[in-house]
């Protein structure tokens, strides 16, 4: 799909939104069951945070996707 790599932080963060997707997500025993592998998009977007960091920044990222009429796919 992508066949250059992309050099703007802004797409950067765009391609791994529409080319990834989450399990559910919230509430920590469904997370540990996880083994916070559910988190995908955000994962694919900053690979080096914290599994923790991941469950803040995952409203915050779904609402961006909202305003701004990206395809933030939960499953």
């Amino acid at each position: 799909m992508f066949t250059e790599p992309c050099r703007k932080p802004i797409l950067h963060a765009l391609f791994q939104v529409i080319s990834s997707a989450n399990f559910r997500t919230g509430g920590d025993n469904n997370d540990f069951m996880h083994g916070w592998l559910n988190y995908q998009v955000e994962h694919h977007m900053w690979p080096q945070l914290s599994a923790l960091s991941y469950q803040k920044a995952q409203p915050e990222v779904a609402a961006i996707c909202a305003k701004y009429g990206v395809p933030y796919v939960q499953v």
